[in-house]
């Protein structure tokens, strides 16, 4: 019989010990403010069931759409862009200290601008997590196509390839692992975003329910609740992951 990883062990060993240490320290405190561990998992219990929060599929489809949008919408846009500024040192210099601006914007303070301009609705979570990945995606892939070996251009060019056939044929394939690693994140900032701004501003979504139930102080929902988002958003990157190798090849070729 095949013995249990000793990774695997640690793991559960560190998450008896949380589940633990959190059941004890909620009974030092107010159980609305700190629910216990075991009525958090009753109430993930009924939450998985549809019986604390029936329209849970419907919120989950709505949040899943927003972040697809987001996260299509803001890669296209920085492939794009990425391209544009590597073949044109002129954009480059002009426009790059303009990402790194958008980069270390607090997405946050703006949100209020896109509810004003798209409404409660998806639209302005489908462009708020545009606008949040975009700069991210960007750089990830400027940083990614600036790291190819310059010998490696240096021998295209000398082959008399352009800088357009040049991008394609060398830089692109080399920076595809960088590429894939950029997509990540972005998808990862996208998620966030998303459902940060359904607890802000919106009718619809698995934000709008955390945000729902907080108000109401149905805490031990609310961290149910939480713990289905990080599921979810934890299911979307491992599904990223097993796309990730066909992803890889088709950018290689």
């Amino acid at each position: 019989m095949k013995r249990p990883d000793r990774a695997i062990l640690l793991q559960l060993a560190a998450a008896v010990f949380f589940a633990l240490t959190w059941q004890l320290l909620s009974g030092t405190t107010n159980p609305v403010i700190l629910p216990s561990f075991v009525s958090i998992m009753e109430a993930l219990l009924s939450v998985l069931q549809l019986s604390a929060i029936p329209e849970l599929p419907h919120a989950l489809g709505i949040t899943l759409m927003e972040i697809a949008g987001g996260f299509a919408l803001s890669a296209g846009l920085a492939f794009i862009f990425a391209a544009a500024l590597t073949l044109n040192r002129t954009l480059k210099s002009a426009y790059y200290p303009l990402f790194l601006f958008l980069f270390a914007i607090p997405h946050i303070v703006l949100f209020p601008l896109f509810i004003v301009s798209f409404g409660l609705g998806p639209l302005s979570k489908i462009a708020y997590g545009t606008f949040a990945g975009f700069p991210v995606m960007v750089l990830g892939m400027l940083a990614s196509y600036t790291k190819v070996e310059s010998p490696a251009i240096a021998l295209a060019r000398s082959m008399g390839a352009g800088s357009r056939k040049v991008f394609t044929k060398v830089v692109l394939p080399s920076a595809a692992s960088g590429i894939v690693s950029t997509l990540r994140v972005g998808l990862g900032t996208v998620a966030v975003v998303t459902v940060v701004a359904e607890v802000i501003g919106s009718t619809d979504g698995l934000g709008f329910y955390l945000r729902t139930e907080f108000e109401n102080f149905q805490t031990a929902d609310y961290f149910a609740l939480v713990i289905v988002i990080g599921a979810v958003v934890l299911l979307v990157n491992y599904s990223f992951t097993i796309l990730e190798g066909r992803l890889g090849g088709q950018i290689r070729k």
